[in-house]
């Protein structure tokens, strides 16, 4: 119902911005980061314990004496300076927030290792500290089921996720009911 503008003070071509849902869709916060150039987003994973790793490419020749970039999403500033005449690379960021994850943590003492991640379309679902797996379920950002698949026990299973791009949640259901859950990005 509401309107929310990011206004870029980076100038650049393309920037990057980072949105935060809560767990039933609501706007949270956004905010841009970038450079005066051509800066991309590529991946984002979200930690159990609220941490955010973003990842992405930059390229920045505007100013070839001083090119600064700017990856703090908020008003502050976390920049890179560099003396380069024409700085390009891969950037990794890390931002803590306090607030509820969308997605709920896995609900058993075990974990469920899929990668990798992010994935081009086929990952790697590794069952073998889990007990009984039965069913394999594939949720889209949306909580909607886009894939189910009953398990007979492998050690490792290779899965097909959807075609369409997008952060999935993919699940493992045991024997006795118990849900492992692991967040996969699929470029």
């Amino acid at each position: 119902p509401g309107t929310f503008t990011i206004t870029s003070s980076f100038s650049g071509t393309t920037d990057v911005y980072i949105l935060k849902l809560d767990a039933t869709g609501n706007f949270m916060w956004a905010g841009a980061m970038g450079s005066t150039s051509t800066d991309f987003g590529k991946a984002i994973h979200l930690m159990d314990d609220g941490t955010l790793h973003a990842i992405g490419n930059y390229a920045d020749p505007a100013d070839p004496n001083l090119p600064e970039l700017d990856f703090d999403p908020g008003p502050a500033e976390a920049t890179i300076l560099s003396t380069a005449a024409n700085p390009q690379g891969f950037f990794l960021v890390q931002l803590t927030d306090n607030g509820s994850v969308g997605i709920t943590a896995n609900d058993d003492d075990h974990t469920l290792t899929v990668y990798p991640n992010p994935s081009a379309g086929t990952v790697a679902i590794d069952l073998r500290s889990i007990d009984a797996p039965r069913a394999l379920r594939v949720l889209d950002r949306t909580g909607r089921l886009v894939q189910q698949v009953a398990l007979r026990d492998p050690l490792v299973l290779d899965h097909q996720l959807p075609e369409q791009p997008g952060l999935y949640l993919v699940q493992v259901v045991t024997a006795s009911g118990s849900v492992l859950s692991s967040r996969v990005v699929r470029m």
